[in-house]
């Protein structure tokens, strides 16, 4: 989720901005229509859910192309640290102070018990929010910068065999139950992090496989959907508690390993339309609605709860909430980010939220 104006020292990649405009997007809709009801929507939510894949593929690229040659070890981590764990900081305090005084006001608990429950709650977890699972993953993962380093060094054959034994753990070794195990999460999402270091080495080689390459893929997307929903009846993420345990073959994460290129390739080949430019904007606020969506349509979700209008248990009634979930988040998201950059300036909004 680095921002966009880290594209600067380098050729700007106007297909990256567009991947990573789609890729926030694609997280606000599967996190506002989580709740969405319908065996006949499970292509849909398969497709929307699950994909903070993307998110670590385009850090993973940028590890190569920039950070590289750009920081060392120790910089590279002052930096990551800045722009990622200090906005983590800033909305959690705020997320604590909320539930604190919501605890305190309308259940009658003491300050001091509410505030030692809720950092009970963020200790065992990691996290306040559930969308901020990744943050301290992300950080875990940038520790082992020295290995991703001593990948990147590798020859192409080398990195192919690596990378494609790590697509074989990662589909073995399934998402951690709550995303509560980081170095669960680590071993996990390592494949598409290599994947997008890989891609990064060898762009040119492999752009002008384009047509072949999605050729191969699409039909990967849509199996692995298919024996995910209609013969594992399975639909979402897979999930279990011990990393090296059998649980079966992760389809949803071969779905999303072979999403990652035939996205990135059809924003390569998109004109400057409306459509592209909107992501681009979206692009350059996706870390700060990253942080912000996640709490904002919990809350929308408790306000409109209660709803006479939404309490019929129908896919339209169904549909409909989710959908207001989403645009009330993504919204409130928006002009929390403009709020913070016209009181603060956007370089110090960028630290306090991420954008």
């Amino acid at each position: 989720m680095d921002t966009a104006d880290t594209l600067q020292p380098r050729t700007r990649i106007p297909e990256f901005d567009k991947f990573r405009g789609m890729a926030i997007l694609l997280i606000m809709l599967g996190h506002g229509f989580s709740g969405l009801q319908g065996s006949h929507v499970a292509y849909l939510k398969m497709l929307i859910g699950g994909n903070t894949a993307l998110f670590v593929f385009i850090s993973g690229f940028f590890l190569h192309y920039i950070y590289l040659e750009k920081y060392n070890y120790i910089e590279f981590l002052k930096n990551r640290t800045r722009y990622i764990f200090i906005p983590f900081l800033t909305i959690t305090c705020c997320m604590i102070l909320l539930n604190v005084t919501k605890e305190s006001l309308f259940k009658e608990e003491s300050v001091i018990d509410a505030f030692v429950e809720t950092l009970s709650f963020i200790y065992d977890r990691g996290y306040y929010d559930g969308a901020h699972w990744y943050v301290t993953f992300i950080l875990l993962l940038f520790l082992f910068r020295p290995l991703h380093s001593a990948y990147a060094a590798l020859s192409g054959r080398m990195m192919t065999i690596i990378l494609l034994a790590m697509l074989i753990i990662t589909c073995l070794g399934h998402r951690p139950t709550d995303n509560i195990d980081k170095l669960h999460a680590v071993g996990y999402y390592t494949f598409y992090y290599l994947f997008g270091i890989y891609y990064s080495k060898y762009r040119e080689k492999i752009n002008q496989y384009k047509v072949k390459i999605s050729a191969v893929c699409i039909p990967i997307i849509a199996i692995s959907i298919y024996v995910s929903v209609y013969m594992n009846q399975k639909i979402g993420k897979y999930e279990k508690t011990e990393f090296f345990s059998y649980s079966g073959w992760d389809w949803f994460a071969l779905q999303k390993a072979a999403l990652c290129l035939p996205l990135l390739f059809l924003f390569a080949n998109e004109k400057n339309t409306i459509t592209s430019r909107a992501l681009c904007w979206m692009a350059s606020l996706s870390f700060g609605l990253y942080f912000l969506h996640g709490p904002l349509q919990q809350l929308t979700r408790k306000l409109i709860s209660k709803l006479p209008i939404l309490e019929a248990d129908t896919v339209l009634h169904s549909f409909a909430e989710c959908s207001l979930i989403f645009t009330v988040g993504f919204i409130a998201s928006l002009l929390i980010i403009f709020a913070c950059r016209a009181l603060f300036g956007a370089k110090n909004s960028r630290v306090l939220i991420g954008s």
